[in-house]
């Protein structure tokens, strides 16, 4: 094959194992072999140097008579996951966040927003930064808001009248019956009333105005 014909250097023998199913690691011996392992075993003989040059570049050195130059391959897409240690920085009206977090399966941090109050958006993201074959590490990253829910506007009340706006929590809308009109149809009873914007984001129950 081409790769045959090549004359051996480091690069040549990587990137002949890259090609190799399951092979983790890969070596260089007398200066022109190469093999590739999923392995490494560590014991065997102690005698000689890796002194002798590849046959293709004489600044690369190949193992040696008796010893291999042994090199060892990643998978940057497989590398263990960074953690990001801690919960991130505190959310106004959070109830409940991460407490860690990592860049692979866990880099999402759920948020559970205080009663009568919902995520408005959730960007935090446990990243990693650095390189990851030299020094990397993992932060938090992004914000997110817990903000209070909005339960709409009123339905119209017959012989009331009240604002147009939607209600947002904890507020609440205040009706006023139409004159003539009352809660407990006396002449002089009350004539108005409110609905409130509850924690489950659904308005209070009306009341109706009577003659």
């Amino acid at each position: 094959s081409d790769k045959e014909k090549k004359k051996m250097t480091t690069k040549v023998c990587f990137e002949f194992c890259q090609q190799v199913p399951f092979s983790q690691f890969f070596g260089l011996v007398r200066g022109r072999e190469c093999w590739c392992s999923p392995f490494y075993d560590k014991r065997g003989t102690t005698d000689g140097f890796c002194d002798l040059p590849c046959e293709g570049n004489a600044d690369d050195m190949c193992g040696g008579d008796k010893l291999s130059t042994v090199h060892e391959m990643h998978d940057c897409n497989n590398l263990p996951a960074k953690r990001c240690h801690g919960a991130p920085p505190p959310i106004s009206n959070a109830a409940k966040m991460c407490s860690w977090g990592d860049t692979a399966a866990h880099s999402y941090c759920a948020i559970e927003c205080i009663p009568g109050f919902e995520v408005g958006q959730n960007g935090i993201r446990c990243k990693e930064f650095g390189d990851r074959l030299v020094f990397s590490w993992a932060s938090w990253v992004g914000t997110a808001t817990c903000i209070p829910k909005n339960c709409g506007t009123p339905a119209e009340e017959p012989h009331s009248r009240h604002p147009t706006a939607d209600v947002i929590f904890p507020n609440a809308v205040q009706f006023q019956c139409q004159l003539g009109f009352s809660l407990d149809q006396a002449a002089l009873g009350n004539r108005t009333f409110s609905q409130e914007c509850q924690t489950t984001g659904k308005l209070s129950a009306s009341q109706p105005c009577l003659p």
